[in-house]
């Protein structure tokens, strides 16, 4: 066989090989989560902020996917009653995503406490359907997104009660 064309084949296998490389590497690998932790909530701050103990340390908990009212605004006071209900001085579990932490270096997570009857209940989604909270996609969300965009946009459609 002469140089040149085993010159070719090696550039040709190369080349063949690079492309296997790049699609392997580029390649989606299904998303893997930090695990979930139990812990005591031991403060509401409002109805989408909880603080928990932590390795010791009290952490700010941002629940991903939802914003409700801030302090001094409409209904902020019954997202946060809702939030104490279902969490406030009861263990609850605390799933993670992709961000890990927002820019006031809170953790960000979705929020699992236990009903009357000891059943788990997802928070967030809870406060979507009760009408305190309204879907939020800012956080780099990939675990409950399409559950929590379904929730809201179940409930956004039903009218708001009229007040008397």
């Amino acid at each position: 066989m002469s140089q040149k064309k085993s010159n070719r084949r090696t550039r040709a296998a190369v080349g063949v090989l690079g492309v296997i490389i790049v699609l392997a590497v580029t390649a989606q690998a299904p998303q893997t989560y930090p695990p979930s932790i139990t812990t005591r909530c031991t403060r509401v701050i409002d109805g989408d902020t909880i603080r928990c103990e932590i390795d010791g340390e009290s952490e700010s908990i941002r629940l991903i996917g939802i914003n409700t009212p801030e302090r001094g605004e409409a209904k902020w006071k019954e997202a946060r009653g809702f939030v104490k209900e279902l969490c406030l001085d009861k263990d609850v579990r605390l799933e993670f995503d992709v961000e890990s932490r927002d820019r006031y270096g809170r953790m960000l997570g979705y929020v699992f406490s236990r009903d009357a009857d000891g059943n788990e209940v997802f928070v967030n989604k809870e406060l979507l359907s009760a009408g305190h909270a309204k879907y939020f996609g800012f956080f780099n969300m990939g675990r409950y997104d399409e559950a929590l965009k379904l929730c809201f946009c179940d409930t956004s459609d039903e009218e708001e009660p009229s007040g008397s």
